[in-house]
C-alpha cells in the first residue's frame, strides 16, 4: 500500500510475472505480449523490491533468468539492472525458500 504514494506495485504486477506459471519461456511469451511491461524490464535502472526476504528464492531466480534475457545482458547480474532492496525478517510468519537461499543473492 505504501509503495501507491510514490508510484510503486507489486512485483509481480511490474514485471507481468504470474506466479503460477514456473516455465521462464512462457513468462517471456506473456511480458512480450504486455508492452507496458516489456517496456520496464527493457528500460529500468533501478529496481527497488521492498522486504526483499518476503521474496520467494524460486520467484527472485526466475525474475533474474527473465531480466538477463529481455536486456540480453548476460554477463551481468539481473540483466544488468541495480536491485537494491530493505531486508527485513518478519517473525511469525510461515518459512519458505527466501531470496536471501536462492542461487543469484
Amino acid at each position: 500500500m505504501a509503495a501507491s504514494n510514490i508510484g510503486g506495485m507489486t512485483i509481480h504486477s511490474w514485471g507481468a510475472v504470474a506466479p503460477t506459471v514456473e516455465s521462464v519461456d512462457k513468462l517471456i511469451s506473456y511480458i512480450r505480449k504486455a508492452r507496458p511491461a516489456l517496456q520496464r524490464w527493457k528500460t529500468t535502472q533501478v529496481l527497488v523490491i521492498d522486504e526483499v526476504s518476503m521474496v520467494d528464492g524460486h520467484l527472485f531466480d526466475r525474475l533474474v533468468a527473465i531480466a538477463t534475457r529481455l536486456r540480453k545482458k548476460t554477463d551481468k547480474p539481473f540483466g544488468g539492472i541495480q536491485v537494491s532492496s530493505r531486508h527485513l525478517s518478519r517473525t511469525g510468519t510461515k518459512p519458505w525458500p527466501y531470496c536471501a537461499a536462492c542461487r543469484y543473492w
